[in-house]
């Protein structure tokens, strides 16, 4: 959001301190591309003098996809699977959109939340809680998987370390926000902006102006047979961010939150129909 000269961050700022690491070496690069844009110098210029340069603006994004071919194989033990993984993953659609035509922050929001699936089965459940707490950095939905990671820990009476895993994400999410609270434009467009309550607009209605959202039903349905085993953690990771989505009218790059799971869940159980359906809905 731009206001005259005055520049409004409307993202967390992780959203803009992960681009500005890979930015950093190739600063004047991007100040080129931002001056041309802004400028408007692109519209009577050749296509092939700007797309190496809006390819710099996108690296960060591809960097992130690029590492979720390395990252998605962590999840199997036999080669087959690994390479059809990686296959599937390097050939998604869903991907290459978001990562290499919008350039969008939502493809680094997917590998931070698909790291703190792999720890959680790697019981590093502390690194777990962390990854959470950054991809909502960038945006906040990661944060309803914050429970999910302290339920077991619950049901074995572990009470400290539910604790301590608590602390452990809410203190990375508050450490990320505290140097930017003090902003009445921070809170407005990034902390507690309108778009973060999509999911909460859906739901029954029980009085005049009062709804009960479809979201949390689900949620806490979710929550409940996690709770009671019926199903697992990587069962309710994926459902119940896909629940935060399934109820509201949601950009086109969200959906690539879950897409790693989606292929995980494929792959593992040598089914891609749920995988296939998604994305021709998407398409739809």
């Amino acid at each position: 959001v731009v206001h005259r000269n005055d520049v409004v961050f409307n993202y967390q700022p992780l959203a803009y301190i992960l681009p500005s690491l890979v930015y950093l070496p190739l600063s004047s690069l991007v100040r080129q591309t931002g001056e041309q844009f802004i400028n408007r110098n692109w519209v009577d210029a050749q296509p092939s003098s700007f797309i190496p340069l809006l390819t710099v603006y996108k690296l960060p994004m591809i960097l992130a996809d690029l590492a979720m071919l390395w990252l998605l194989p962590k999840f199997f033990k036999k080669d087959k699977n690994k390479k059809l993984v990686q296959l599937v993953w390097a050939f998604n659609p869903l991907a290459i959109f978001v990562s290499s035509i919008m350039g969008q922050m939502d493809i680094v929001i997917a590998f931070l939340l698909t790291l703190a699936l792999y720890y959680f089965k790697e019981h590093k459940l502390f690194l777990s809680v962390v990854f959470i707490s950054l991809s909502a950095l960038i945006k906040p939905a990661g944060l309803i998987l914050l429970p999910l990671v302290l339920i077991p820990e619950i049901r074995r009476q572990h009470y400290r370390q539910t604790i301590l895993l608590g602390l452990a994400g809410l203190g990375t999410y508050i450490i990320g926000i505290l140097p930017f609270i003090g902003s009445a434009s921070y809170r407005y467009y990034a902390l507690f902006a309108e778009q973060i309550n999509k999911s909460t607009y859906a739901g029954i209605s029980i009085a005049s102006g009062t709804d009960i959202p479809f979201f949390f039903m689900a949620y806490l349905y979710i929550l409940l047979l996690f709770w009671s085993k019926k199903i697992s953690f990587k069962t309710a990771f994926g459902t119940a961010l896909l629940s935060s989505l399934a109820f509201t009218h949601f950009h086109p790059q969200w959906l690539v939150w879950i897409t790693p799971w989606l292929i995980i869940y494929s792959v593992k159980k040598h089914s891609f129909i749920l995988y296939l359906a998604t994305l021709v809905c998407w398409f739809g």
